[in-house]
């Protein structure tokens, strides 16, 4: 029987069975227990309590879930001149095999920048990028972010693979700074970018 069958019993002046009577007690110190578990996330406001993610915390808090991604695959896809500082390029298309996704940020496909437009200054971002050359470069190469906004730059990357994999955890200085991916290497001439990824995801 429902708790709320047994309250009604007892306010109608039934008398309980003692299965009943323990299946009340049962319940009610259930609900006891929820009650106690939500007082110890939530602060007297409602809100989630500052301290959800200690490691004496029962639950976990929503993360901010801003986030936005590029990636462009096509042969060929863009030609790097030699020891120059180079902006990856993408393509505004979601067509495959390009994919493209944004979720509180912008994608400006005219300066091939993520735009955290909607966080404030000094928020924490990963940003996290993949580079495919498709051959085997013969001398080191480079990759990482820029921030158009403050124009600092941060190199998280040096390889000879002909694909390798990026990322920075970064604080903007600015709100609502841009963010973009370089390459450098140190060929002999040109070389061919035949694929590239570029996203940045909110941590705090």
């Amino acid at each position: 029987m429902k708790l709320g069958d047994l309250f009604a019993k007892l306010a109608q002046g039934q008398q309980l069975t003692g299965g009943e009577i323990e299946q009340l007690r049962l319940g009610m110190n259930q609900q006891q227990g929820i009650t106690s578990q939500m007082s110890a996330l939530l602060t007297p406001d409602g809100d989630l309590d500052p301290n959800i993610f200690s490691h004496h915390a029962r639950g976990f808090g929503m993360l901010p879930h801003e986030s936005g991604g590029m990636y462009t695959h096509n042969d060929d896809v863009q030609s790097v001149p030699k020891e120059t500082l180079t902006t990856v390029e993408f393509q505004d298309t979601d067509e495959a095999p390009h994919v493209q996704w944004e979720e509180g940020v912008k994608l400006d496909f005219t300066n091939f920048s993520i735009k955290l437009s909607g966080a404030p200054k000094g928020s924490l971002w990963l940003l996290y990028g993949m580079i495919n050359w498709g051959d085997v470069p013969a001398n080191w190469w480079q990759a990482g972010f820029v921030d158009s906004v403050s124009t600092r730059g941060v190199q998280s990357l040096g390889s000879t693979e002909s694909i390798d994999y990026t990322s920075a955890v970064l604080q903007t200085e600015a709100a609502g700074a841009d963010w973009t991916m370089y390459v450098y290497h140190y060929e002999a001439a040109a070389i061919d970018l035949d694929s590239a990824w570029f996203s940045a995801t909110r941590l705090r």
